[in-house]
């Protein structure tokens, strides 16, 4: 029969599956120059197939900064097998991470900034779960502000999607 798919038969490139974490919590970060996980974007998949290959992309509905100059660091983390690793970053050291804001229009009420993070295909190479995370630093300290400006006046939801792309 021509066009059916069974379980285990995807053509090259299709979409397997579709994860997605959508938050609109908002939340205020005072952790200085150390590495967390962003509240509520943590997408948890079982690959249907042990070769996929998994692709990533995030929305940050808008931050804001206590501070006039700063820099705030995302990337993306997968957890698996009781290991974490970086995604799409040459070292998991230092400020190394997939996209940053550095602020001057910021420590106001008005001053948010919203960011597209980029994609990155993963190959976890597995079958078993695996987590996907967004991770920030904020480099410089103060107060971080999540889904919202300073003044909570503004607040714009975030999102992480985890697509499994076949790869035979």
């Amino acid at each position: 029969m021509t066009g059916i798919l069974t379980d285990n038969l995807y053509p090259n490139g299709s979409i397997v599956q579709i994860k997605q974490a959508f938050t609109a919590t908002t939340d205020t970060y005072t952790s200085s120059n150390t590495w967390f996980n962003l509240g509520g974007l943590q997408v948890d998949i079982t690959p249907k197939l042990s070769n996929s290959k998994m692709l990533i992309s995030g929305q940050l509905g808008c931050v804001d900064h206590d501070q006039n100059s700063y820099l705030v660091i995302f990337r993306y983390a997968r957890y698996q097998g009781n290991i974490t690793s970086v995604i799409g970053v040459g070292a998991n050291v230092g400020r190394v991470g997939t996209t940053a804001i550095r602020g001057t229009a910021s420590a106001d009420v008005n001053g948010i900034v919203g960011s597209t993070l980029p994609q990155f295909l993963d190959s976890p190479g597995a079958s078993s779960q695996i987590s996907y995370f967004v991770q920030a630093n904020n480099y410089n300290g103060g107060d971080f502000y999540y889904n919202r400006d300073k003044g909570n006046n503004e607040n714009f939801p975030s999102s992480l999607t985890v697509m499994e792309i076949a790869n035979e």
